[in-house]
């Protein structure tokens, strides 16, 4: 049985809605070549329906960008957190250009740039918060100087998308509203699980 979310456009035998990406043992790519947009329907095999607001670290003006998620309506709060707790992990290794460095190449730049081959690092989120449980759902914040590059954002959707699935969780993912986050929401998780 595939969980509901809201605004997330149901199957039809054969046919899968625009922009939806299938998981499971169908799956395709989550990468931003493969077409991940935001405001796409996943679901598939592992009966996991999750929607992506198209705001999510979109743009808010020229140059600024929304740099906090929420996810509301989550089959388990708890599992949610951890999933955007691993995500934010994630997204400290994203740069500009979408790629996610591992440990291995992470190293292998700083050495070129310490060599004087590169001239300065990869850009990176500055800092990303930890996770903190508010009363619609988790949420936590990148800093990335008020502008998140469109193959960032792609990149760090696909990533919390992925660990949204791996947990098992149905859920939207969304734009905080003003008001729905506080620094003084009490529980934290860190970049892989509970830390309170």
């Amino acid at each position: 049985m595939t969980g509901s979310v809201p605004n997330c456009p149901t199957e039809e035998p054969g046919r899968r809605p625009a922009g939806s990406i299938l998981a499971g043992s169908e799956a395709v790519s989550a990468t931003p070549d493969a077409g991940v947009l935001p405001g796409a329907c996943w679901r598939g095999r592992t009966a996991v329906a999750i929607d992506v607001d198209p705001d999510v670290y979109g743009l808010i003006e020229e140059g600024q960008s929304h740099e906090r998620v929420i996810i509301t309506g989550a089959s388990d709060r708890r599992a949610a957190a951890v999933a955007l707790s691993r995500a934010s992990g994630r997204f400290e290794r994203v740069d500009e250009y979408g790629r996610e460095f591992s440990d291995e190449e992470a190293e292998l730049e700083e050495e070129r740039v310490l060599s004087g081959e590169l001239e300065d690092f990869s850009y990176t989120p500055n800092s990303v918060s930890g996770v903190r449980m508010a009363p619609r759902g988790p949420w936590c914040s990148v800093d990335c100087k008020g502008y998140i590059p469109a193959p960032m954002r792609e990149r760090m959707i696909a990533v919390l998308v992925e660990e949204l699935e791996r947990a098992g969780v149905s859920a939207r993912v969304e734009v905080p509203s003003p008001g729905d986050c506080s620094e003084r929401d009490q529980v934290e998780y860190g970049p892989l699980g509970w830390n309170a």
